[in-house]
């Protein structure tokens, strides 16, 4: 009976780890379309301070697509979810929100010059 109890324990731990490789993947897409609509014509500064916020959201958007892909990798090599990736998945998911709300803000600001 310990051995079924532990197997499910290593199941539903590999389940949710599956689920936050997906999670993250799917972040990782929609990091590549911010960037992308970022970089559209219509979304191009007018002003210094629109010039200065767009480079600021670029630089942000490539530092969270690193560090996306670097946890995507190292949950992949691992097998077991551990404490601390548990707290960066939910601060890179934090951040993600944080910065799709800057970028938005970007947009209206951007559209209405």
């Amino acid at each position: 009976m310990n051995y079924t109890y532990e197997s499910k324990t290593v199941q539903n731990s590999l389940q949710k780890n599956h689920n936050y490789i997906i999670r993250l993947e799917r972040n990782s897409k929609d990091l590549e379309q911010l960037q992308s609509k970022l970089n559209r014509y219509i979304y191009e500064p007018k002003t210094k301070d629109l010039f200065e916020r767009k480079s600021f959201l670029l630089n942000q958007l490539k530092g969270l697509k690193r560090k996306n892909q670097e946890l995507i990798t190292k949950l992949k090599d691992r097998k077991d979810l551990l404490e601390n990736q548990f707290d960066s998945i939910k601060e890179q998911l934090s951040e993600f929100v944080t910065l799709e709300n800057n970028i938005k803000a970007y947009y209206l600001s951007a559209h209405s010059h």
